[in-house]
């Protein structure tokens, strides 16, 4: 069976992805007291700010969510701030598989959002 362009159903179709070619700007803030650099940037609809701190170590950007509260460890006791509540979102995708990012001094179980 074929589609109208006499292509075989099986086989899928990939959209190429257009790279970024405009330089993106991020103003960025020297935190003294955390010897960090950091910025802001938002994420879901409606939008919610977030402060990110640059690392090193990995290329992988993580944003807390308030699930991260939870009894199984709480493992954000001492976190106040900084919280990506999913009530909130409208577009947040959720029901996606456990990850583990490792680091050189330890790792961290995550669920997976879109």
């Amino acid at each position: 069976m074929t589609t109208p362009n006499n292509t075989p159903t099986n086989t899928p179709i990939i959209t190429p992805i257009t790279p970024i070619t405009t330089p993106l700007k991020i103003n960025l803030t020297f935190k003294k007291s955390l010897i960090q650099w950091t910025f802001s940037i938002e994420f879901g609809t409606p939008p919610q700010t977030f402060n990110i701190a640059i690392g090193t170590t990995s290329n992988l950007l993580w944003v807390v969510s308030e699930f991260c509260m939870n009894s199984i460890g709480n493992a954000c006791k001492d976190q106040t701030t900084n919280f990506f509540n999913t009530f909130l979102s409208n577009t947040i995708l959720g029901n996606y598989p456990e990850l583990t990012i490792k680091y050189i001094k330890g790792s961290i179980l995550s669920d997976l959002s879109e």
